[in-house]
Order: C-alpha cells, then structure tokens, then sequence
C-alpha cells in the first residue's frame, strides 16, 4: 500500500483504493527435508503478498511466518471492518499506508478538531492496524495530532480497546465493536481536559531537566536503566566506559529537548514550525510546553522512523511523557 493523506476525508474502502492496497495474501506449508529426497511439512507455513495470478512465492513476497490455523485478513476486510464501525457505514480516513513492505496496514481516522487552552487545535483521531505477518490482529488506539508543528500522540497500551481477531466474524462482534470505539472517542475527551491543566501548570527550566532525565531513565532498556542509576563504584571496571556512554547519551537527549525548549519561539532553529511558534506565548514554561517538546523531538527530530513514532518506542516515550506530566502538578 503507498502512505497517502487526503485533504478531504475518504472512506476506508476507498482509501484503500487511493493507495492501491487491492492486493491479497495468503498462506502456504513450508516443507523440510526428512530424507536425501523426501520432504515432510514442518507445521509452519508462510504467508506472502499475491502479485499474480500465478500466486507464485518467492523471498519478495513473503511477508512472515505463522501456524497453519492462522487466518490472514485481507485488506479489502481490514477496509470493511472500519467502515462498519461508524454509524453511517463510513469512516472519515485522513491517512492510509502500510510498513514493512506492506506487511503493517494502517489507517487513520477523523473524529473532529478541538483547541487546548482556546488557541492551539488539535485533531482528534483513531489509528486503525492490522498486520500480514502474524504479528497481531486487528486493533485501535486514540491519536491526537497538535495541527501547528503536526505532533502525535498515540494512546497507547491498555487504550487500544478495540482488538478483533482477524478470525472472528466482525458482524457477531459490530456492536461491542462500536462500544469500544465509543471508549475511544472518550479518551479524546480526557486528554483535552487533561491538557487543559498542563497548559495552567507551570514548571521552572530546573524541574523540566530533572524531568526529562526522569524520563529517558524511565525508558531505558534494563541494561541502561542500572548502568544510569548505580555509583560508579558498584559497577564493574569493565564496565564503566559503557556507563560513562550511557550517561552521555541521556545527556544528548535531555540537551536536545531542552533546546526545543528554550527556543520553542524562534521559527529559524526549530523545524517544522509556524510563524505562530512552536508554542504560544501563554504556555510556555507549563507541562503542555514540555510535552510539546517531547513530542516534537521524536516526530521530527530523533531517528525514529515512522511505525516508531506512532505504534512503537517513538510512541512510548511520548505516552510516558503524557502520563508522567499529567500528575506534575496536577
């Protein structure tokens, strides 16, 4: 599927047209050799992208590994289910693509724009996924995007409430379906009352550094984690050059979003901006600031690539920035 945005929002099926994702997969055995000639299925099959009539498979096409109960879900079926979910048979898609060479389907979904602090629009969306590896079934997850410098948020976790198996019959299942997206659209409610408050709630350049080295060992890896809290006489001797990495590393990070930061006004060193700002004059110096600050590192800034930054570590330390600035204060 090509990555599209439409400026006018299209349903799921015909996003799915727009980014020529009528393609098909399926499912084969794989085979090992038993004998100098004989084979005997190894009771693992592949699944891979159908190019032609053919159905031929090679390395190109394939996609992942799965059991022979496996079902794969078509994307034409990934396109319908969505629709399903909205009440008049269509959803509002701003967005489609897949990752991995097709094997992360995904669409986004619009569900209405909002303002934090009366002045800063938000959109408030639903970030649909399937996938055509194995990996996971159908699932959604709140996403908002601050519309000035294009900063998502993926509400990640125990939010993605809606997970169907790509087995199960979604007409069995529509209208505990349509609860759960109902469970969605609430989070968008919390979030705006909860940014409302980090946009009133200061936080001085001392306490946002020390948050910020908060938050980055928060993220880190176990490893990392005790190399960045243990004395440097605890660690082995052979060990200190990678602690000494290590802090320089949090070190980077907590400069570079302190850079954001501090020249959240000046639209010639901060990417991506608009003449407006980074962040309005009214909150700067607040939680919502900070968070901004985060956000915009890791979606434009950081190397995290674009599954990263909305279902993955990019998305995670964004939604940990969230969740640990909404109780600063609060």
């Amino acid at each position: 599927m090509n990555d599209k945005t439409f400026e006018t929002p299209v349903s799921a099926e015909q996003a799915l047209e727009e980014c020529k994702g009528n393609w098909t997969v399926d499912t084969a055995p794989t085979y090992v050799r038993n004998s100098d000639s004989d084979y005997c299925k190894s009771g693992r099959c592949v699944i891979y992208k159908q190019e032609s009539d053919f159905g031929n498979i090679s390395d190109d096409n394939i996609l992942g590994h799965c059991s022979p109960n496996y079902s794969p879900m078509q994307n034409i079926d990934f396109a319908k289910r969505i629709d399903a979910l909205f009440d008049d048979g269509k959803a509002k898609i701003v967005r489609a693509g897949s990752r991995g060479d097709g094997r992360k389907p995904f669409m986004v979904a619009d569900c209405g724009e909002t303002t934090i602090g009366g002045n800063d629009p938000i959109s408030n969306l639903i970030l649909f996924g399937t996938s055509h590896d194995g990996s996971s079934s159908m699932k959604a997850s709140p996403l908002t995007n601050r519309n000035f410098c294009t900063n998502s948020l993926t509400a990640l976790f125990a939010r993605s409430v809606i997970s169907v198996p790509h087995r199960q019959n979604m007409n069995e299942k529509l209208d505990a379906a349509k609860d759960a997206l109902t469970g969605l659209t609430q989070w968008h409610e919390e979030f705006q009352e909860i940014a409302e408050k980090m946009a009133v709630t200061a936080i001085s350049d001392k306490e946002f550094h020390q948050w910020a080295n908060r938050l980055y060992i928060k993220k880190a890896n176990k490893t990392t984690k005790k190399l960045l809290t243990m004395q440097a006489s605890e660690i082995d001797s052979r060990d200190l050059d990678k602690q000494e990495r290590a802090h320089r590393k949090r070190e980077k990070f907590v400069d570079e979003i302190g850079y954001i930061w501090s020249n959240c006004d000046s639209e010639d060193v901060i990417p991506e901006t608009e003449i407006t700002g980074f962040i309005q004059p009214e909150h700067r110096g607040t939680n919502w600031h900070a968070l901004n600050a985060v956000t915009h590192y890791v979606d434009h800034m950081a190397s995290f690539s674009d599954q990263s930054v909305l279902t993955g570590r990019g998305a995670s330390i964004k939604y940990e920035a969230y969740n640990q600035l909404s109780l600063i204060g609060g």
